[in-house]
């Protein structure tokens, strides 16, 4: 399929977040595990699947 992404098996550590953190860091697990549509603008990758959808920014490392 074109413009598709799976994974087979995602690692973690066994740390767990808790509180809102823990929310979001569920549904980003339960997302990866459905296959995704992805799409690619400028800087920003976007993960679409049935639960949901996670975009990610690429930002200019700072120069010191």
């Amino acid at each position: 399929k074109v413009n598709t992404l799976s994974f087979s098996k995602v690692g973690a550590t066994k740390m767990l977040c808790m509180g809102p953190l823990g929310e979001v860091e569920k549904s980003f697990f339960l997302l990866l595990k459905e296959e995704q549509t992805v799409s690619i603008s400028s800087a920003t990758l976007t993960l679409n699947a049935l639960s949901g959808r996670v975009t990610f920014v690429a930002e200019p490392k700072a120069v010191k």
